[in-house]
């Protein structure tokens, strides 16, 4: 599930947070999720192997 970060109102842009995908989902669910969503760009704070991509 992503989670909205309110920012400033002069702020471009969102920023949504969530766990490490697969880890309280299925993998092909954060994938749904994602495409469904107007999220563009992905930063992980993890290696991939971590996420097992």
């Amino acid at each position: 599930m992503f989670r909205q970060v309110e920012l400033p109102k002069n702020a471009k842009g969102s920023l949504h947070l969530h766990s490490m995908p697969g880890r309280y989902e299925s993998y092909e669910k954060f994938i749904k999720e994602l495409n469904q969503s107007n999220i563009e760009l992905i930063i992980s704070l993890n290696f991939l192997f971590n996420i097992g991509v």
